[in-house]
Protein backbone atom coordinates (compact mmCIF):
# COMPACT_ATOMS: atom_id res chain seq x y z
CA UNK A 1 0.00 0.00 0.00
CA UNK A 2 2.84 2.28 0.62
CA UNK A 3 4.12 1.74 -2.83
CA UNK A 4 0.77 3.17 -4.08
CA UNK A 5 0.66 6.03 -1.76
CA UNK A 6 3.93 6.96 -2.64
CA UNK A 7 3.08 6.75 -6.66
CA UNK A 8 0.11 8.85 -6.23
CA UNK A 9 2.37 11.74 -4.07
CA UNK A 10 4.31 12.08 -6.99
CA UNK A 11 2.41 12.27 -9.08
CA UNK A 12 0.00 14.87 -7.32
CA UNK A 13 3.67 16.66 -6.73
CA UNK A 14 4.65 16.72 -10.47
CA UNK A 15 0.84 17.58 -11.28
CA UNK A 16 1.28 20.80 -8.75
CA UNK A 17 4.65 21.27 -10.04
CA UNK A 18 3.22 21.93 -13.57
CA UNK A 19 0.43 23.80 -12.69
CA UNK A 20 3.20 25.97 -11.12
CA UNK A 21 4.94 26.42 -14.23
CA UNK A 22 2.33 26.96 -16.69
CA UNK A 23 2.34 30.86 -15.73
CA UNK A 24 6.29 31.08 -16.45
CA UNK A 25 4.95 29.18 -20.01
CA UNK A 26 2.43 31.42 -21.49
CA UNK A 27 5.15 34.43 -20.02
CA UNK A 28 7.90 32.97 -21.92
CA UNK A 29 4.98 32.51 -25.17
CA UNK A 30 4.23 37.01 -24.83
CA UNK A 31 7.89 37.99 -24.88
CA UNK A 32 8.22 39.43 -28.37
CA UNK A 33 11.23 38.63 -30.32
CA UNK A 34 14.17 41.65 -30.33
CA UNK A 35 13.17 44.51 -32.81
CA UNK A 36 16.18 44.42 -35.56
CA UNK A 37 17.66 47.03 -36.09
CA UNK A 38 16.66 49.28 -39.26
CA UNK A 39 19.80 48.50 -41.98
CA UNK A 40 19.72 51.60 -43.01
CA UNK A 41 20.09 54.70 -40.38
CA UNK A 42 19.71 58.06 -40.55
CA UNK A 43 23.52 59.46 -40.67
CA UNK A 44 23.16 56.76 -43.77
CA UNK A 45 20.65 58.15 -45.58
CA UNK A 46 21.51 61.57 -44.80
CA UNK A 47 24.85 61.01 -46.38
CA UNK A 48 22.88 59.78 -49.35
CA UNK A 49 20.56 62.75 -49.79
CA UNK A 50 23.99 65.13 -49.35
CA UNK A 51 25.37 63.23 -52.18
CA UNK A 52 22.17 62.51 -54.72
CA UNK A 53 20.81 66.27 -53.71
CA UNK A 54 24.26 68.64 -53.07
CA UNK A 55 22.61 71.47 -53.78
CA UNK A 56 19.61 70.87 -52.23
CA UNK A 57 18.71 72.17 -49.15
CA UNK A 58 17.17 69.44 -46.16
CA UNK A 59 14.73 71.22 -43.81
CA UNK A 60 13.32 67.87 -41.70
CA UNK A 61 14.07 64.61 -41.29
CA UNK A 62 11.65 62.13 -40.08
CA UNK A 63 10.54 58.66 -39.80
CA UNK A 64 7.42 57.60 -41.38
CA UNK A 65 5.09 55.27 -43.14
CA UNK A 66 4.38 55.16 -46.96
CA UNK A 67 2.82 52.49 -48.66
CA UNK A 68 3.25 50.36 -45.52
CA UNK A 69 6.77 51.25 -46.10
CA UNK A 70 9.12 52.13 -43.06
CA UNK A 71 10.86 55.21 -44.53
CA UNK A 72 12.78 58.46 -43.26
CA UNK A 73 10.58 61.35 -45.04
CA UNK A 74 13.07 64.44 -46.12
CA UNK A 75 11.87 67.45 -46.89
CA UNK A 76 14.20 69.18 -49.36
CA UNK A 77 14.18 72.92 -51.06
CA UNK A 78 15.74 72.46 -54.19
CA UNK A 79 17.81 75.48 -55.92
CA UNK A 80 14.32 76.53 -57.74
CA UNK A 81 12.90 77.25 -54.50
CA UNK A 82 10.53 74.44 -54.72
CA UNK A 83 9.79 71.92 -51.76
CA UNK A 84 10.17 68.00 -52.20
CA UNK A 85 9.33 65.27 -49.91
CA UNK A 86 11.93 62.37 -50.23
CA UNK A 87 11.05 58.78 -48.92
CA UNK A 88 13.84 56.48 -48.27
CA UNK A 89 12.90 53.33 -47.54
CA UNK A 90 14.32 51.99 -44.61
CA UNK A 91 15.18 48.20 -45.49
CA UNK A 92 16.56 49.36 -48.45
CA UNK A 93 18.29 52.08 -48.23
CA UNK A 94 16.91 53.60 -51.57
CA UNK A 95 14.57 56.49 -52.34
CA UNK A 96 11.03 55.31 -53.18
CA UNK A 97 9.26 58.10 -53.67
CA UNK A 98 9.47 62.06 -54.41
CA UNK A 99 6.67 63.93 -53.83
CA UNK A 100 6.32 67.98 -54.13
CA UNK A 101 4.70 69.67 -51.40
CA UNK A 102 1.89 72.18 -52.66
CA UNK A 103 2.34 75.32 -51.94
CA UNK A 104 -0.96 77.18 -50.76
CA UNK A 105 -3.45 79.06 -52.70
CA UNK A 106 -2.14 82.14 -53.92
CA UNK A 107 1.62 81.67 -53.78
CA UNK A 108 2.62 82.22 -57.13
CA UNK A 109 5.63 83.63 -58.26
CA UNK A 110 4.46 87.13 -56.15
CA UNK A 111 0.60 85.94 -56.79
CA UNK A 112 -0.12 88.73 -58.92
CA UNK A 113 2.74 91.36 -58.07
CA UNK A 114 5.03 90.02 -60.64
CA UNK A 115 2.70 91.96 -63.05
CA UNK A 116 2.93 95.23 -61.25
CA UNK A 117 6.71 95.18 -59.40
CA UNK A 118 6.11 98.26 -57.93
CA UNK A 119 2.74 97.70 -56.47
CA UNK A 120 2.08 98.05 -52.91
CA UNK A 121 1.55 93.85 -52.32
CA UNK A 122 4.97 93.51 -54.15
CA UNK A 123 6.43 96.09 -51.80
CA UNK A 124 5.45 94.87 -49.07
CA UNK A 125 6.93 90.79 -50.45
CA UNK A 126 10.27 92.86 -50.45
CA UNK A 127 10.33 93.97 -47.23
CA UNK A 128 9.18 90.96 -45.31
CA UNK A 129 11.35 88.47 -47.01
CA UNK A 130 14.14 91.70 -46.35
CA UNK A 131 13.53 91.24 -42.78
CA UNK A 132 13.85 87.29 -42.18
CA UNK A 133 16.17 87.38 -44.67
CA UNK A 134 14.11 85.58 -47.38
CA UNK A 135 11.54 82.35 -48.12
CA UNK A 136 8.93 81.06 -50.10
CA UNK A 137 5.92 82.91 -49.52
CA UNK A 138 2.49 81.34 -48.25
CA UNK A 139 0.08 83.86 -47.47
CA UNK A 140 -0.23 88.02 -48.52
CA UNK A 141 -3.19 89.62 -46.65
CA UNK A 142 -4.17 92.89 -45.47
CA UNK A 143 -5.05 93.76 -42.13
CA UNK A 144 -9.07 94.90 -41.95
CA UNK A 145 -8.58 96.95 -39.37
CA UNK A 146 -6.65 99.59 -40.98
CA UNK A 147 -8.30 99.57 -44.29
CA UNK A 148 -5.48 97.72 -46.01
CA UNK A 149 -2.66 100.20 -45.44
CA UNK A 150 -0.93 96.86 -43.06
CA UNK A 151 -0.32 93.90 -44.77
CA UNK A 152 0.73 90.55 -43.31
CA UNK A 153 2.94 88.67 -45.44
CA UNK A 154 3.00 84.36 -44.38
CA UNK A 155 6.71 82.84 -45.41
CA UNK A 156 8.29 79.48 -45.22
CA UNK A 157 12.01 79.94 -44.19
CA UNK A 158 14.45 77.97 -44.88
CA UNK A 159 14.89 76.08 -41.34
CA UNK A 160 11.38 74.76 -42.16
CA UNK A 161 9.74 77.42 -40.05
CA UNK A 162 6.85 80.20 -40.91
CA UNK A 163 7.37 83.82 -40.44
CA UNK A 164 4.69 86.14 -40.18
CA UNK A 165 6.04 89.76 -40.99
CA UNK A 166 3.76 92.96 -40.54
CA UNK A 167 4.42 95.55 -43.07
CA UNK A 168 4.10 98.92 -44.10
CA UNK A 169 4.58 99.11 -47.58
CA UNK A 170 3.82 102.96 -48.14
CA UNK A 171 6.15 103.83 -45.31
CA UNK A 172 8.16 101.03 -45.94
CA UNK A 173 8.34 100.29 -42.67
CA UNK A 174 8.32 96.62 -40.48
CA UNK A 175 5.80 96.77 -37.79
CA UNK A 176 6.13 93.28 -36.23
CA UNK A 177 8.34 89.35 -37.20
CA UNK A 178 6.84 86.52 -35.08
CA UNK A 179 8.51 83.27 -35.81
CA UNK A 180 7.06 79.96 -35.53
CA UNK A 181 6.78 76.06 -35.83
CA UNK A 182 6.69 74.38 -38.98
CA UNK A 183 2.99 73.23 -39.20
CA UNK A 184 3.37 70.07 -41.15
Amino acid sequence: MSNQRAWRMGGLAAMFFMLLMIPGFIALNEIPAPAQAAPTTVQASLAQMRADFPAGQILTVVPDVYHRRTVYRYRVRTINGRLWHFYIDVLTGRIIARVPVRAAAGTGALSGAAANPRSRRAQAIRLARSAVGGGQIVTVETSSEDQGRTYVVKLLLTNGQYANVHVIPKLSKVLAVQIGRADR
